[in-house]
């Protein structure tokens, strides 16, 4: 569950954060469960191939290019094809046809497993860390909202902006 911190916006902030907080939350609450992952290539997908294909190349920290260069093209192919696979099928027994709530969906369940391990000590060195655990009934409501609501975060961000306006300074 690390990962390398130049992918990170969040630490690029750290100075500026700790100016205005003592206390980071993290969890899905800011990132999965709030849209965090729904950007706006998942809506050209046209089908779950297409998905696992995104899926395997944004969670690939090294290039294909590079790893070709690497392994030769028969293993890697069919390395490749076996990992597609198995990818296709931890999205079979989701239950929803919208590829970005179904890649949402699969980022909770799947990947994050409910983001109960709290974060790496990089994130620590100015913050106290807390990671709630989150129950059923939140996840069920994040996954009920909207998909205009979760593109872009715009439901998590109004939710901070208007239910806490004096933090509408603090970057994020």
């Amino acid at each position: 569950c690390m990962v390398p911190y130049t992918d990170c916006m969040s630490i690029l902030h750290h100075s500026l954060i700790s100016r205005y907080a003592t206390v980071v939350l993290n969890g899905h609450v800011g990132d999965a469960l709030t849209g965090g992952h729904v950007v706006p290539q998942l809506f050209l997908l046209r089908n779950v191939r297409q998905l696992v294909r995104h899926i395997v190349r944004t969670r690939t920290f090294l290039s294909e290019n590079y790893l070709r260069r690497l392994i030769r093209a028969d293993v890697f192919d069919s390395v490749r094809r076996r990992l597609e696979d198995s990818v296709e099928d931890t999205l079979a027994p989701l239950s929803e046809s919208r590829l970005p709530l179904k890649y949402m969906l699969w980022d909770l369940s799947v990947r994050q497993r409910r983001y109960t391990l709290p974060a790496a000590t990089i994130d620590r060195y100015l913050f106290e860390q807390l990671s709630p655990f989150l129950d059923n009934e939140v996840h069920e409501c994040a996954l009920s909202f909207p998909l205009r609501w979760l593109v872009g975060q715009r439901c998590y961000i109004a939710a901070i902006l208007n239910g806490f306006p004096a933090v509408s300074t603090i970057p994020w």
